[in-house]
């Protein structure tokens, strides 16, 4: 079964391309339409095989877009009041916008109890690099010596070759 949706991932991936250029007019949804072929069969069927095979770019309307700050206000007055029967408390409503925040990936910061909460954006740590210890020892006079980093009892005499 796996081998047949590849098959046809690929092949719906290539007409795709072919009637989903701009100008075509709703060409892919029109030709699925015609053939009786799901469109969120095909969808899935097409994206499955493009981040198998890496081939992001053959889609490129297909890329990431923030979302429309409307949609995102529509979504946002659907939750709350969904949410009206379950948060009833400020307290109540204060512990799910903390969660929320966590979840979304937000550092939190309280005031004065309950009155004042900040959300922040975390900074995006660096990548940190492992290094390896120093194999040598600069001396006071500038020479330089070579660095034994195993493990000694105490009293048994310098790290040092």
């Amino acid at each position: 079964m796996q081998k047949h949706d590849a098959v046809l991932g690929h092949l719906l991936l290539l007409q795709k391309q072919k009637l989903s250029k701009l100008g075509r007019g709703g060409g892919w949804s029109a030709w699925l339409k015609q053939e009786g072929v799901p469109r969120a069969t095909a969808d899935r069927l097409v994206a499955e095989h493009v981040a198998f095979f890496g081939l992001e770019d053959q889609l490129p309307h297909r890329g990431q877009r923030e979302a429309l700050e409307g949609n995102l206000c529509q979504a946002a007055h659907r939750t709350s009041e969904r949410l009206d029967n379950l948060l009833k408390s400020p307290k109540s409503k204060m512990a799910f916008m903390r969660v929320l925040a966590d979840c979304l990936g937000f550092v939190v910061e309280y005031g004065d109890g309950l009155e004042t909460v900040r959300l922040s954006i975390p900074q995006p740590q660096e990548d940190t690099v492992d290094t390896a210890p120093a194999i040598i020892e600069m001396q006071p006079d500038g020479s330089v010596r070579p660095v034994n980093h195993e493990l000694r009892e105490e009293g048994a005499g310098d790290a040092v070759l």
